[in-house]
């Protein structure tokens, strides 16, 4: 039988390898807790968030060219962005006589009345409201990418000229074209309403139901957002979403734009929110860490909706704080 020494020391001994893991439990605590740094808190706030769809907007219009009736240099009498009445005169034709020091001018009459407009980008004939259907959406969206080609997330809006003088951009004319028959102008329907060919590619529109009103983000810079009505939405061949909207016609910057990347946003959601990054996942569910006290614990929470700034939450209220640098945090941790 071992003595009673021995037994002692035993109990010593084990008491002792007891105390040095605790020693060193406590060490790595108090080392992570250096290491990782002090908790920023932030408090959970009733707040307005505006779900989005990124996506890239073309406009469809309502309108006609105008070709020059005779050959020779078009003058316009109007400026761009004017009304005109059926049968109205946008400006002359000026024709040179080579056997005679006389000109001759001839009105250049329009069919039918709108908006007149002297830049052409080309798809007048193509794009407008009814002939969705023969348009081939991944092809276009190809070629009309590159002719809009748009830096530092700027929309593709034709600067109007006063020359009259179609393809003159930034007072830079080219060849003069004299020919007649060559378009000089466009005509644009201020009395019916745009629509908006909305390529929203891989994200999800489920939630859409036509005939919803939604909005159209053209600018993450303006305040101001465009009313939109949902007519139709689906899939393109390459499994692509689109969602095709009606547009009211007293929308003027759709006078001249044809493509611009764009964010369609839905109807505003209420209620609790917090910054982003205070949220995160473990098995699948998504957590918080909170302030109990003077320490944070861990709680879990239901997301509503998220973007890269703010989370809107169930499952917290407004007295609570979370901790914006979780990976900063675990339970039980003080807070400095």
């Amino acid at each position: 039988m071992p003595s009673k020494n021995k037994k002692k020391f035993q109990r010593e001994k084990m008491a002792a390898i007891i105390l040095l893991i605790v020693a060193i439990a406590l060490v790595i605590k108090a080392v992570a807790a250096l290491t990782e740094g002090s908790l920023e808190l932030a408090q959970v706030e009733t707040g307005t968030v505006y779900p989005h769809i990124e996506g890239e907007g073309i406009t469809l219009r309502y309108e006609y060219v105008v070709t020059a009736p005779v050959a020779g240099t078009f003058t316009p009498s109007l400026h761009a962005g004017e009304r005109v009445k059926k049968n109205g005169v946008i400006g002359v034709m000026q024709q040179e006589d080579a056997d005679s020091l006389n000109n001759t001018s001839t009105p250049v009459y329009i069919q039918e009345g709108g908006v007149v407009f002297y830049q052409l980008d080309g798809w007048e004939d193509i794009l407008r409201p009814g002939a969705e259907d023969q348009v081939d959406w991944l092809r276009l969206l190809t070629l009309i990418r590159e002719q809009f080609a748009v830096e530092d997330g700027e929309n593709a809006i034709i600067e109007e000229t006063a020359s009259g003088e179609v393809g003159i951009e930034d007072g830079e004319a080219g060849p003069p074209n004299l020919a007649a028959d060559r378009p000089i102008a466009r005509i644009v329907d201020n009395l019916l309403d745009f629509q908006i060919f909305f390529y929203a590619g891989e994200n999800d529109v489920d939630a859409l139901e036509e005939g919803q009103r939604v909005k159209i983000r053209w600018d993450e810079n303006e305040e101001s957002l465009t009313q939109a009505q949902v007519i139709e939405k689906g899939a393109l061949e390459d499994g692509a979403s689109y969602v095709l909207l009606s547009v009211s016609s007293a929308e003027e910057r759709l006078f001249s734009q044809r493509y611009a990347l764009c964010q369609l946003v839905v109807e505003g959601l209420n209620g609790l929110t917090v910054p982003s990054s205070a949220v995160f996942q473990e098995d699948a569910k998504d957590y918080v860490f909170i302030r109990k006290k003077n320490y944070v614990t861990q709680q879990e929470v239901e997301v509503v909706y998220s973007d890269e700034n703010i989370t809107m939450v169930e499952g917290l209220t407004t007295t609570d704080f979370v901790v914006v640098n979780p990976q900063s945090a675990f339970e039980g941790k003080q807070i400095d």
